[in-house]
């Protein structure tokens, strides 16, 4: 699953962009962030995380990138500083059961705002078994 330069509409210091990759949001509190995240119609493991930003414009900048799940950061993160484009967490995973709520946070770890393009976002999807 991966997207392709994904413009972050505004600059806000936490941006949310939807776990298919086809929206993005931003200045939402939790009761509005509920009804934009994807649920899913089945268990499934979220593993492999690798994210790219286009033209990575800053020393001392830096960028986290969560997966939240039923509107709580999860384990599964990562964090892209001003030396890079890309960042990963081949490390940790999360499970997915159906109902629950996705969607990928990206925060800028040093007050900066969200970056403007998001190059890409992918990741391992495994269904569980019987799905």
């Amino acid at each position: 699953m991966a997207m392709k330069h994904l413009p972050l509409f505004s600059r806000q210091i936490v941006q949310y962009i939807s776990f298919l990759g086809d929206q993005s949001y931003s200045g939402l509190t939790p009761p509005l962030l509920r009804n934009v995240q994807w649920e899913s119609p089945i268990a499934f493991t979220v593993r492999k995380l690798r994210w790219l930003i286009k033209d990575n414009t800053g020393t001392g900048k830096s960028w986290v990138i969560t997966l939240i799940k039923n509107s709580v950061a999860t384990s599964l993160t990562s964090t892209i500083d001003g030396n890079s484009d890309e960042g990963t967490d081949f490390v940790n995973e999360v499970s997915v059961v159906a109902g629950d709520r996705l969607i990928w946070q990206i925060e800028g770890e040093t007050g900066e705002p969200a970056p403007d393009t998001i190059s890409s976002i992918s990741f391992e999807r495994e269904a569980e078994a019987n799905q």
